[in-house]
């Protein structure tokens, strides 16, 4: 992947990523045949995650993502893309959402971390605490139009 989010295919041409990727910082553990561990997702989108772990793994290995701080702790199936060390002992994971179900699992969890970013920021701004209900109701009527799909 380069700067500018393109990634090369099969025939080591450039093209961008199909998927909007949304800044998040949300603990997950993750699950490999023979791996797995803590891990901080670092952006996330319908079509995969970006995350920081404390071990390489392998492109083409299958994960369990599980998403204990979101309601639900909600769990989606993705497969390593790319892996690179970043700095002592941290790697770099980028992995696809290949299946529907977990596409739309993964948009939901976007959603759950924009509701929670509009909560936290609606009480730093505005003095105002929002139960997730509250804002959730809020944040749809101002931004589900708005959303990715």
């Amino acid at each position: 992947m380069d700067s500018e989010g393109r990634r090369e295919d099969d025939h080591g041409q450039r093209r961008r990523r199909g998927f909007i990727r949304h800044p998040v910082e949300i603990p997950l553990a993750v699950e490999a045949r023979g791996w797995g561990g803590a891990a901080i997702a670092h952006d996330l989108g319908h079509g995969g995650i970006r995350f920081l772990a404390a071990g390489t793994v392998a492109p083409g290995t299958w994960l369990t993502l599980s998403f204990s701080s979101l309601e639900g702790a909600p769990q989606v199936h993705a497969r390593v893309v790319w892996c690179r060390p970043v700095e002592a002992g941290s790697y770099e994971v980028g992995a696809a959402f290949p299946a529907e179900a977990d596409r739309m699992r993964a948009r939901m969890m976007e959603q759950i971390v924009a509701i929670e970013r509009y909560r936290e920021r609606v009480q730093a701004e505005e003095g105002r605490t929002l139960d997730s209900e509250e804002a959730a109701r809020e944040w749809v009527v101002q931004n589900a139009g708005k959303f990715p799909t």
